[in-house]
């Protein structure tokens, strides 16, 4: 199926560009890519990025080097660049793409409300809710803190640094000084798993360990510690493996 779709021919014809399929008939509300393969929704998307100029071939070496549209979105830009015909505008805008999906996801998590401290996380599904897209553009691994008040309302968040969940990264002082700054009574702590499982390794206990002794000692708690991957999550709290 992926091959005879990089090697279809365009459906755009010649001088014409594919972004004025909608100057003078705007698309509808919805459903409007319906139909279309994944090398015509690419030509499309180029574009608009690339209107002075045939999107065709690139469309065709992009996914004969990547092979799906979420793996050339995730690609890093200077890799983009080496495909032939692809310009600086356009690894740019594709870049964008999955950074723009993660604001929409992140924006419709919140309910209606418009902020973040507006939300309250007192269960781990309402937890997962939360973490779950703002972790969905991320193709390593980073961590999320949030301080919560006694009734589990968002006071602050941070995201430390990329890399994996152990000592190193997670510093039990630096979140022990930021729940302390904010006067948290509790913490969550979220990160990504850019892999295919939710599944806790043992540096992931650990470190939930180590933090909530951290924490435990100053009088404030770890409500839980969030697993992402995907769309679905681990909860260490549901799993017994945090007490309070």
């Amino acid at each position: 199926m992926f091959d005879t779709e990089i090697h279809a021919e365009s459906i755009f014809k010649d001088n014409f560009k594919p972004y004025q399929l909608f100057k003078d008939n705007p698309p509808a509300d919805k459903d409007v890519l319906v139909g279309y393969s994944d090398l015509q929704v690419l030509e499309l998307i180029l574009s608009y990025a690339m209107p002075a100029r045939g999107t065709h071939s690139a469309a065709k070496n992009l996914l004969a080097k990547y092979e799906s549209l979420s793996a050339i979105c995730d690609a890093p830009h200077s890799e983009l660049l080496k495909i032939r015909g692809v310009s600086e505008n356009a690894a740019i805008f594709l870049r964008l793409i999955p950074q723009t999906l993660q604001k929409i996801l992140v924006s419709k998590s919140r309910n209606g409300y418009a902020n973040d401290t507006d939300l309250i996380l007192d269960n781990s599904q309402k937890a997962a809710d939360f973490f779950i897209p703002r972790f969905i553009a991320m193709s390593t691994e980073a961590i999320m803190v949030v301080c919560l008040n006694p009734k589990g309302k968002i006071i602050t968040l941070k995201m430390f640094d990329d890399g994996n969940v152990d000592s190193a990264a997670v510093n039990s002082r630096k979140v022990m000084e930021l729940a302390l700054l904010n006067h948290a009574s509790g913490i969550m702590l979220a990160h990504n798993h850019p892999s295919s499982t939710t599944t806790p390794s043992n540096e992931d206990k650990v470190t939930t360990h180590k933090l909530w002794a951290t924490l435990n000692a100053v009088g404030i708690s770890l409500i839980d510690h969030i697993i992402v991957c995907g769309k679905k999550y681990f909860s260490f709290r549901d799993n017994n493996m945090i007490n309070n």
